[in-house]
């Protein structure tokens, strides 16, 4: 089985010019933009081949109205998510109405916690 090199962020710090203006923290943020378009891109290939795939099995012919053969639905989709309106019921507690995905997403967030992000640690 391939394993990736342990100290690979240890190697690539090592290559950068030593008088690199602004610090380390550059590449970081370089580094953590291109990983989140990466799976943006991937994300919204997904969801295009899903929709292709079940228009096909429905006998239609799946998103083909935004962009060129339906590409930019994913776009489409969460421009729609973002600019509806947010509901509260009535009688809901407005607070837990607001902190319920917070609370769902944190988990989530949490796991990364255990990365270590340092120069020299290695991921055992």
């Amino acid at each position: 089985m391939l394993l990736p090199d342990p100290n690979l962020f240890n190697h690539y710090a090592a290559a950068l010019p030593p008088d690199w203006p602004g610090g380390f923290w550059w590449h970081w943020l370089v580094f953590t933009v291109i990983i989140i378009a990466f799976v943006l891109a991937m994300v919204m290939g997904f969801i295009w081949l899903e929709r292709r795939g079940m228009g096909r099995m429905q006998a239609r012919l799946g998103p083909n109205r935004v962009g060129p053969f339906g590409l930019l639905q994913p776009v489409a989709d969460a421009i729609k998510v973002l600019i509806k309106e947010d509901i509260v019921p009535v009688k809901a507690d407005k607070v837990v109405h607001w902190l319920a995905p917070v609370v769902a997403f944190a988990p989530v967030l949490m796991i990364f916690a255990v990365i270590p992000f340092q120069n020299g640690a290695l991921l055992a």
